[in-house]
């Protein structure tokens, strides 16, 4: 059961949140993610993930944005260990840095995603990306994935038709979702 007002956006992520999708795995989408950031950015506030690129000693890290005003020409970021995300314990203070707003950029892309499963965001990215014509930054193996995703989705897709088509007030309020699964599936 959703509970949510379903728009055309959430199509991505409800393919990659059926039990068909979340039987296909993981693949390394670090490239893939890193230009869909670049062509479509998250907005810079406090607790978003960015990369610095600054030229220095800091260029590359990632971490969290701890104090951000757009106003302000410098914001604060608690870096991340140099390999990961941190698994901090609460004894340990975090490292935190002043950098230039100017070098902080969006580490991850702004996707509509109705969910916030880890599983369920990375495979709504690739969706995203296959939808962005984003190919050439998919590593084989996520090439690999993308192509099982997409088998799949095609029983997901007459599924959601069939509801969209037969749903509530005649289907009405879901004509945008079934608009989207065909555009989908012209693809």
């Amino acid at each position: 059961c959703i509970d949510i007002d379903v728009k055309e956006q959430d199509l991505p992520g409800l393919l990659a949140a059926s039990a068909e999708a979340q039987r296909i795995g993981g693949a390394d989408l670090r490239s893939l993610v890193m230009a869909m950031a670049a062509q479509k950015p998250q907005p810079l506030d406090v607790g978003r993930a960015v990369e610095i690129r600054d030229g220095g000693a800091l260029q590359g890290r990632r971490g969290v944005l701890s104090r951000y005003d757009p106003g302000d020409s410098n914001c604060d970021v608690e870096l991340w260990p140099v390999l990961g995300i941190p698994m901090q314990r609460q004894e340990e203070k975090p490292d935190v840095r002043t950098v230039a707003r100017s070098s902080v950029v969006a580490a991850e892309p702004d996707i509509e995603c109705p969910f916030s499963d880890p599983p369920i965001r990375r495979n709504t990215a690739m969706i995203w990306g296959h939808l962005w014509r984003l190919h050439s930054q998919m590593s084989p193996s996520a090439l690999l994935r993308l192509r099982r995703l997409l088998r799949q989705s095609l029983l997901v897709v007459r599924a959601m038709a069939t509801l969209a088509a037969h749903g509530q007030a005649g289907g009405l309020g879901l004509y945008s979702v079934l608009v989207s699964l065909v555009r989908f599936r012209r693809c």
